[in-house]
């Protein structure tokens, strides 16, 4: 994986859902919905105060996320605010709910205290990032998650054995990085190294192309 200075990925990657964040839903955001309701679903967590989602694209994981825990503070990072905007309007056309705090900014600088989050939430974020952010992603959630706090991760997983749409998928994220972005990874295994024990992870596929959920904590 190409390195990226962090200045020229949040760049890009702002630049780049900008652009697409009108037709985002369109092109894959209905296709991800049912794996974000089932994660969610099976989040294990009573009552909690407040909940971070990185990466809250056009706001479906919100929305899960505020049917489960309707009285809990809700906030959502996304760098493009373009996206933090179509995640806005999706959330404030149901009067029934407040609306949660949705914002863009600098993910691998969180502006929020520690320990501020029972838990953090990401559906196709973590594999946008180059391998040496991943490591300053992990230190912001590791600052923010509260000791007993509990993450949830979507992301696209990296079989040992790959399928032919895996290797074409592959082969497109190599020759157009800037549109193909996301990097199919080993979510738990990175997690566990920088110190998270897993609780629940299933696998699953979307454009028969394998997808990991998961749920963690932080080891003592």
């Amino acid at each position: 994986m190409q390195k990226q200075s962090p200045s020229t990925f949040l760049e890009q990657t702002q630049n780049n859902y900008d652009r697409i964040s009108r037709i985002y839903d369109l092109l894959s955001g209905r296709a991800e919905k049912h794996l974000i309701n089932n994660l969610v679903a099976g989040i294990e967590l009573d009552h909690p105060q407040t909940i971070i989602e990185i990466g809250c694209g056009t706001g479906n994981g919100l929305i899960a996320l505020r049917n489960k825990y309707p009285t809990t503070h809700l906030i959502g990072i996304d760098l493009s605010f373009s996206m933090c905007a179509q995640a806005s309007r999706k959330l404030a056309a149901d009067s029934h709910f407040s609306t949660p705090l949705i914002c863009q900014g600098d993910v691998l600088n969180l502006l929020l205290p520690n320990n501020a989050a029972d838990l953090v939430f990401m559906s196709f974020t973590f594999e946008l990032f180059p391998e040496n952010l991943q490591t300053d992603l992990l230190r912001e959630i590791k600052r923010v998650l509260s000791a007993q706090g509990r993450i949830a991760i979507i992301s696209m997983y990296k079989d040992k054995n790959p399928g032919w749409m895996s290797k074409i998928y592959a082969a497109s994220h190599r020759r157009f990085p800037k549109i193909i972005d996301c990097s199919p990874l080993d979510g738990p295994m990175i997690f566990q190294q920088h110190g998270f024990s897993i609780i629940h992870q299933s696998l699953h596929s979307l454009w028969d192309i394998p997808v990991i959920s998961f749920t963690a904590a932080m080891r003592g």
